[in-house]
């Protein structure tokens, strides 16, 4: 499908899904390049000195999954696991 976003984490594409529904595909990067500025904006690291950025990169997803479930017990519209 089409790419509909690029950020520093991750890229966004729009896709058909199995029964012609139209879904949203997010792919997180794995790299140390996409959490090089991450560290030092973002409280994941809790006070650590050392980290790999396989461990920044779960933190990551975890806490956007979090977010978007409590979005979603608010009752605003959030994309479907």
């Amino acid at each position: 499908g089409r790419q509909i976003g690029v950020g520093k984490e991750s890229d966004v594409y729009e896709a058909q899904g199995p029964e012609g529904e139209t879904v949203v595909i997010k792919f997180h990067r794995l790299g140390r390049t996409s959490f090089r500025a991450v560290k030092s904006k973002r409280d994941y690291l809790k006070g650590r000195t050392q980290f790999s950025w396989l461990y920044l990169s779960r933190l990551a997803a975890q806490k956007e999954y979090a977010f978007m479930r409590a979005l979603h017990a608010r009752g605003l519209p959030v994309p479907e696991a």
